[in-house]
């Protein structure tokens, strides 16, 4: 699941994690999600860009999209230009893991 939003998540420590750890894993090839997000203040803006820049990264290295992970509040803004899969995720991150709206 990649982040771009997240440190060292520029393209050459991207291909050298994915690198290790589809090794270390013993993967014949990765399953790589994108996941463009900065937490509940995330805009479907965010998801887009975000994507964008991942699917950059990836064309330029031969590598495939599994899907395109977003907070369920923007599932239906994201289905309406994505091109690929799409999959809602609830943030757990407040008190006693309960899901931030």
């Amino acid at each position: 699941m990649v982040n771009v939003y997240r440190p060292f998540s520029d393209e050459e420590n991207f291909l050298g994690d994915l690198s290790s750890i589809t090794a270390a894993a013993r993967l014949p090839f990765p399953c790589i999600v994108s996941n463009p997000n900065l937490g509940e203040n995330t805009s479907i803006a965010d998801v887009k860009e975000g994507h964008a820049r991942l699917l950059e990264v990836l064309e330029r290295n031969g590598l495939p999209l599994a899907f395109l992970a977003v907070r369920a509040p923007l599932l239906e803004a994201a289905l309406e230009w994505a091109d690929c899969p799409v999959e809602a995720l609830d943030l757990r991150l407040g008190p006693g893991g309960e899901p931030l709206k």
